[in-house]
């Protein structure tokens, strides 16, 4: 390992004219295979340093949050700031202010400006962030991360459209399974509005409008497409995804989200296994992943709840949501 990293130097080519050569002194390869671990390594001890808040790391990225009732808890948030910054410093990092980023999540109409600064330099308030490629806002919203979802797969598709101008209508359905259909459902574990979803849908309904009309089929409702193109509503894909994690958490099978666990509670009844619902305020049970996840799985029919088969309990649900769809 040492090795590889010393005497390491660098140039730049550019239309045959090249740099001076010169010495790389920190840094980890760029895709190299021990980067990620090497990298993770190095930051591990961050929350070490976070005393009163909780911290929260993917890659490079990381996020403070922190529960503010009062003056005293801003004092907590911004000594915490400061131990991140001491840290950076006696591992040789420099935080960058200018591209820190404060967000008050809040439904209060809140008329006093919380600042907090790194060495000294105040950190920019935003009511709008994207993070990890999700667009928050500070009432927990997601009306511009749907707006953006919409507007960008479109963009693509019409560029798809325009570089595949003479492909027939299967290999635009490909297409869009690999190409739209991620970028549709990326983050669709948040919990959408009514509304949203029929933003959302609306892009999959233009999509196999135009997909059907190469194939040769040019007054078909919108669920005879999806069966002709084998294709699921959005709005069943995203419940059939929530559904996937509950199954997995019914029959104790490992998955990304094994933390949240014990907050199901199965249980055996005459009307079929139900999960217990705790008791929590309505406004907060509508953005709640748990309490929705529990509500959707406890509204399936007794026979799908159940099903012991992960695969014959998909395939129950698709067919039960996609009837309900159409009804």
């Amino acid at each position: 390992m040492e090795n590889l990293f010393s005497d390491r130097k660098y140039f730049v080519k550019f239309n045959h004219v090249q740099s001076n050569v010169n010495d790389i002194n920190s840094g980890i390869f760029q895709g190299g295979i021990s980067s990620p671990l090497l990298f993770n390594l190095y930051v591990n001890d961050l929350n070490s340093v976070i005393i009163n808040s909780n911290l929260y790391q993917f890659a490079d990225d990381s996020v403070i949050v922190k529960n503010v009732y009062n003056e005293n808890d801003k004092l907590l948030l911004q000594s915490d700031l400061n131990n991140v910054s001491e840290w950076c410093n006696c591992n040789s990092l420099k935080l960058n202010a200018s591209k820190s980023v404060h967000m008050r999540v809040t439904l209060k109409a809140i008329n006093e400006l919380n600042q907090y600064t790194i060495n000294n330099e105040i950190i920019n308030t935003e009511s709008i962030h994207k993070h990890l490629g999700i667009i928050i806002d500070n009432k927990l919203t997601f009306n511009s991360h749907v707006n953006y979802l919409c507007n960008k797969s479109l963009q693509k598709w019409a560029i798809i459209k325009r570089i595949c101008n003479s492909v027939n209508g299967k290999i635009l359905v490909n297409l869009y399974k690999t190409y739209i259909l991620p970028l549709i459902e990326y983050g669709n574990s948040l919990i959408f509005t009514k509304t949203q979803i029929v933003l959302i849908e609306k892009v999959q309904r233009k999509i196999t409008r135009n997909i059907c009309y190469s194939l040769g089929y040019n007054d078909m409702s919108y669920y005879n497409r999806l069966q002709l193109l084998k294709l699921l509503p959005l709005e069943v894909r995203y419940k059939i995804k929530i559904l996937k994690v509950i199954f997995k958490i019914k029959i104790n099978k490992p998955h990304h989200l094994m933390h949240i666990n014990n907050n199901y509670v199965f249980k055996d009844t005459r009307n079929g296994t139900v999960i217990d619902k705790p008791i929590c305020r309505i406004n907060f049970c509508k953005k709640n992943f748990i309490i929705y996840s529990i509500d959707l799985f406890n509204s399936l029919p007794k026979q799908i709840r159940n099903e012991t088969k992960f695969s014959k309990f998909i395939q129950l649900c698709q067919e039960y949501f996609f009837k309900l769809c159409i009804n």
